[in-house]
């Protein structure tokens, strides 16, 4: 990369099986998540945050971050595919989980809504356990970590009608809604997760670029939602992607170190949306990576 850059990733899937080296539950390749990390190091991005979707990825995450206390944090909440699977007594449970890991886990969530994906669990189920994660704010005084997919107008609704228990903050991450939708949000009090999914179209990008910078996050998404050639976005990658080569996931057996697998998203792609953010506004690559670095590290309240 022609610029080393400090960045915070806000939201990385890196409980997924993907970074086990396990694919559709075969065995491709040695877990890599090591590497995957001291990649992300390199590159600059020296905190992350690792979103759960359930009870036991809350539990996961909390000991992956005592595992790497220097890079890691993790959050605990129910996506809203996973809503259905909500048993009683998850918020009670989730509220123990904390008190027994404190700094290691620092948002509540990923909660939220889902339009697509309402063969998992349907959207009344899914709001109601969103709307019940606002408690889980109010006492622990952890931000949000938001989902909205295809739903924004119910997403804002939500928030707006529990906007008091939210009393630390929160971001809707992913963010690929309307220009109205993101003014909402920033209104609601929120920051705006931008990643690779957020800057596909010439909209988004319009949006990204208005975002105002003091509610303005980035985040890989990682193993997903990678800057890719067909995007908007392409012509704007100020940066560059990442100088380890990529290969076939299954040809990288041996060379976990020195690689990575092609179309697996990872948490240095925070660097190219930066690049991307900045040359859209115009304004220095560091200039802008500072003001964000600060917003993540003052919303998760990780020090720097």
């Amino acid at each position: 990369m022609s610029t080393r850059l400090r960045a915070m990733d806000i939201g990385a899937n890196l409980l997924d099986d993907m970074f086990a080296g396990v694919y559709r539950g075969k065995r491709l390749h040695e877990p890599d998540l090591a590497f995957v990390l001291q990649r992300a190091a390199e590159a600059g991005v020296d905190k992350i945050v690792v979103t759960c979707s359930n009870e036991a990825d809350a539990a996961r995450g909390a000991l992956l971050a005592a595992r790497f206390p220097h890079q890691v944090r993790s959050t605990m909440g129910i996506h809203p595919t996973e809503a259905s699977g909500a048993t009683e007594g998850w918020p009670e449970r989730l509220l123990e989980l904390h008190a027994q890991h404190g700094d290691a886990i620092v948002a509540v969530g990923e909660a939220g809504m889902d339009a697509d994906r309402v063969s998992f669990a349907p959207l009344d189920v899914q709001r109601r356990v969103f709307a019940q994660h606002f408690s889980l704010c109010e006492r622990t005084g952890l931000p949000m970590f938001i989902h909205a997919r295809g739903c924004h107008d119910e997403v804002v609704g939500v928030i707006s009608e529990h906007r008091a228990q939210l009393v630390g903050g929160g971001v809707v991450h992913s963010f690929d809604g309307s220009m109205a939708h993101m003014h909402a949000l920033v209104d609601l009090g929120l920051h705006v997760g931008i990643n690779g999914c957020s800057l596909r179209t010439a909209d988004n990008l319009a949006v990204a670029r208005a975002v105002p910078a003091e509610w303005l996050v980035v985040e890989s998404d990682a193993p997903w939602c990678s800057l890719k050639p067909t995007h908007a976005s392409h012509a704007f990658n100020a940066v560059g992607a990442s100088p380890y080569p990529r290969v076939k996931k299954d040809k990288l057996a041996g060379s976990e170190g020195q690689a990575m697998v092609r179309d697996r998203n990872e948490p240095t792609a925070c660097v190219e949306v930066l690049g991307v953010l900045a040359s859209l506004r115009g304004v220095p690559v560091d200039e802008l990576a500072q003001q964000v670095y600060a917003n993540s590290t003052r919303l998760f309240r990780w020090p720097s």
